[in-house]
Parts: structure tokens; sequence; C-alpha cells
């Protein structure tokens, strides 16, 4: 039993170097080993079934200069130019002591509109990431799926919200699956949570909110699948991690949060503790006490849900062709049914011009 646990800390450990050495170069000191190891610890006996393989480092979407157009209308330029400034780092958390606190959010009315929608180019889309996964090195014939914090959590819990679609698409000459959520909304980004990444950010609470979009790209076993988890940065701390910003109620974090820090390979939480406008406290929750937090038992239970949700999937989509709607049955089984008004990918002429998958 000891020989077992002493594994799934070593992977877990590994896990959470490669995430930080892939972030940036830094020189890691006896406390932050000390702190990663509890971590590593946490992480390994919640998270049996996943373990690191390929670590990838973040990419930047700007779409300034892009139309807005449906996926699969997206044009090989399009991307190209999406993609001009990939390198750009993502913003950095000031140190929570040094935040002027406490601070009053400003009501959204007396701020100038900053809405966007859900779509492209405001958001990537599945095939950037996947272009920088391969210019970094990743065989994308030895993927079998492509999935986002939400993706996850939907499998975890087999359950969809009404009014939105989770889509199912292979990626073109790959036998590689794309799972992700098909739903447009208007994004507003003079809400409290927004203005809250801002003031920990160093950022004016009235200003614009910058429209670059970094995410994190990290190929990860989970139950014996390689998945490539591709998900949103809010920004990184001083030493180049990952970290995630919430400025909601604490009691309706869950699972959820939960797979979007694993898919981001977020170290940490920060969360405002709020009475309504006013912001009391910067809150650092390490990655780890958040997990325990929720329960280990509920973590291990979603996590042995997500694995079979990806056996069953790929049995689904064995016979699949282009993209189609995932549905869950009433006895929460997973099926799929074509979907031709939707798409996670672009035409596959423009996929196959920007990835080469032989």
């Amino acid at each position: 039993m000891r020989s077992r646990v002493l594994l799934k800390v070593s992977g877990a450990l590994l896990l959470l170097r490669a995430w930080a050495g892939a972030f940036v170069r830094w020189t890691v000191s006896p406390q932050e080993l000390q702190l990663t190891r509890v971590q590593a610890k946490a992480s390994a006996e919640v998270f049996a079934s996943i373990s690191p393989l390929q670590q990838l480092g973040s990419y930047c979407w700007d779409p300034e200069g892009l139309l807005e157009k449906s996926t699969r209308d997206i044009t090989v330029s399009d991307v190209q130019h999406g993609l001009r400034n990939s390198d750009l780092r993502p913003k950095q958390i000031l140190d929570p002591e040094s935040i002027s606190l406490p601070c009053r959010l400003i009501n959204s009315r007396n701020l100038r509109p900053q809405e966007v929608p859900s779509k492209f180019p405001f958001k990537a889309g599945f095939l950037p990431a996947l272009v920088m996964a391969q210019r970094r090195g990743l065989d994308l014939q030895q993927v079998d799926f492509v999935l986002g914090g939400s993706g996850a959590a939907m499998l975890a819990k087999r359950a969809i919200k009404e009014g939105t679609k989770y889509l199912v698409q292979r990626v073109p000459g790959s036998g590689a699956l794309v799972v992700g959520k098909s739903k447009v909304y208007t994004q507003d980004f003079s809400t409290f949570g927004f203005q809250f990444e801002r003031l920990v950010t160093g950022e004016p609470l009235d200003g614009l909110h910058d429209l670059q979009q970094h995410e994190a790209i990290q190929l990860v076993d989970v139950g014996g699948f390689r998945v490539l988890f591709v998900a949103e940065i809010d920004a990184v701390d001083a030493a180049g991690m990952p970290v995630e910003i919430k400025s909601g109620n604490p009691k309706y974090f869950g699972i959820d949060l939960a797979l979007q820090m694993l898919s981001s390979g977020a170290s940490m939480l920060l969360r405002a503790d709020r009475d309504g406008s006013l912001v009391k406290q910067a809150i650092a929750v390490p990655f780890a006490e958040f997990v325990r937090d929720i329960g280990v038992q509920k973590v291990k239970q979603s996590e042995k849900t997500l694995v079979a949700a990806l056996e069953e999937l790929r049995s689904a989509a064995s016979a699949a062709n282009g993209a189609c709607e995932l549905q869950v049955a009433a006895d929460r089984s997973l099926y799929l049914t074509r979907s031709d008004d939707n798409a996670l990918l672009p035409a596959a002429s423009v996929v196959e011009e920007l990835i080469c998958v032989q």
C-alpha cells in the first residue's frame, strides 16, 4: 500500500513541476518545494486516475482586427492572425497583501458597456490550441480526447444545463475527439467578477478589460485515455503558475471549479471575501486545500464518472461523422445525434492546412 501511495505522489509532483517549468523558468525554493509536496500528496490522494504526460505551456489569442463569424466560416488567415502574438504572457496577480482593501466595486450601470458575444473571434475555439500544441511537439495521432474545463465537468456529472449544447467532433485525419460547449451568450466585462480580476492584477476597476485570451494546453492521462486539456488562464502568480480568480460565493464552488483548475494547471484559487459590492479581503486558497474542502470522496466519485464517460463516449463516437450533439438519456447514458447547424472546428480543409496529421 505504501509503494502505491508513493507512486501516486510522485506522479502528482511531476505534474506540478511540469506545469511550473513550462510556464516560466524559475528556481524552486525550499518553501515552494515543501508547498509543492503538500499539494502533490493531496492531489494524488484524490486524482488517482490522472497523471501528466506532456506539458505544452500557454499561448495568447488576440481577437483584435478579426470579424465575428461562425466556426464553420473561420479561415486559415483568421487563425494565423489571431495567433500573431501567441507568445505573450498572461497578466500577473499582485501580492494579496499589497492590494488596497477594503475596496468597493462599481455598479456596472455606472460603467461604460463592455459586452462581447461568446463566439469567434472573442472565443478562440479549439483549433488554435491544436495548432499551438502541434507546434510544441505534440503528436495529435496520440490524442484520444480534447477537453476544456466545462466539458470535463459535464462528463463528470453527466448533466447538461437547459439551453446549453455540448458537441463532439473528430479532428480531421486524427482519432482525437473534441468535446466542447456550444452556446452563444453575452459576456459583460463590467461585472463584479471582472472588476475583481482587474483589482488583483493592478488594473483600474473602471478600465477596459483586455480581450486577449490566454489558454493552457497540456496532455494528461485520464484513466488510460490521452486527454489534451485546453483551458483559459485568468492570471499567473510570481512563479508563473496559473491562478484561478473568483468573486462569487464560495459555497457554490464545487467539482466544476476543481476540474477547471485541473484543466488549466492552476495551483491556487484567489477569491474575494465580499459583502455585496465591498471586497473585504482577497483570499488565496491552494488547489489541494480547495479540493479537500469539496470532499475527497465527492471528487473521487466525479473522477470515476469522468473516466466511465470517456469510455462510453469513445464507443458512441466510433461511427460518428462530422459534428454531433452529445445527449444524456434518462438513465444517464450518453448518446450522439447529428448536428448540422453547429460545429467545434472549421471546415476540414482549414484544419488540414493548419495541422498536419498523418
